[in-house]
């Protein structure tokens, strides 16, 4: 089966746990109830019950918003009874911060509501932020220079479904069974692994297979001490430049010999 639908069908199964969850611990007395809550149709839920309609990203993002569902319940194999992760209704939480200290740990219990709701939080202006699909990773190193610098932070954000899975040259957070990367993904995911690839010509590319893929989170902004004003250009970018200069040379040698 192609993984994005796998990964697609893994979410809708979380949310029909999670809707029968909260119908049996009576949250909600009905369905009727539990669509109100979530801003759709009654029967949107009987359908994704029925597994005839698959739950789409806003309702995802309804679910964080309105009933406080950690996003990480749907990426993770985290049980529906730890679904909210200490969270409560209408919160507005601050985006949790993985410095280098924390990156081991992190890995090692990413899947643990106790252990993210600890870690420190950033706060950032602006409702986007206030959804709780954010987390914010430290950049070690210098492999993804000159996009990014050692210190800089990435604010980054869960795919909500499976159709904002990789694409071609987008940069993540990959958290793997035992480190944090920050790369540029040549997306998107076909067959048993995936390619990364650092900005820094100086690294070789790296081929990880999808087994040892635990997470992976869409860098959307960045926040930088560096005041360096340089252009940022991918390997891709370069190679085309460097291919145009060979043509204008061609074409330069072409026209001395006419003279």
């Amino acid at each position: 089966m192609d993984i994005q639908r796998q990964i697609h069908q893994d979410i809708n199964q979380k949310a029909i746990k999670l809707f029968g969850y909260l119908i049996d611990n009576q949250t909600f007395k009905s369905k009727s109830e539990l669509a109100k809550a979530i801003g759709v149709k009654p029967q949107t839920i009987t359908e994704i019950l029925g597994q005839r309609q698959n739950i789409s990203a806003a309702m995802i993002h309804q679910l964080i918003n309105e009933l406080g569902v950690t996003p990480e319940y749907f990426y993770s194999d985290i049980e529906v009874s730890n679904a909210f992760g200490g969270r409560t209704r209408h919160t507005k939480p601050g985006i949790p911060l993985v410095g280098t200290k924390a990156a081991a740990g992190y890995v090692n219990h990413f899947q643990e509501p106790e252990f993210v709701t600890a870690l420190p939080e950033i706060h950032l202006p602006g409702p986007q932020f206030h959804n709780g699909t954010f987390c914010a990773f430290e950049v070690y190193g210098d492999s993804m220079h000159p996009t990014l610098q050692s210190g800089d932070v990435v604010i980054s954000e869960l795919p909500a479904s499976s159709s904002d899975l990789p694409k071609r040259n987008g940069v993540y957070v990959v958290v793997t069974r035992d480190s944090i990367l920050v790369k540029r993904l040549q997306g998107p995911i076909t067959g048993n692994s995936i390619e990364l690839r650092s900005d820094n010509s100086s690294y070789a590319a790296i081929r990880l297979p999808l087994e040892e893929l635990n997470q992976l989170w869409f860098v959307t902004y960045k926040i930088t001490d560096s005041l360096e004003r340089h252009p940022t250009y991918t390997p891709e970018e370069v190679e085309i430049m460097n291919n145009r200069i060979d043509l204008i040379e061609v074409e330069i040698q072409r026209l001395k010999k006419l003279r």
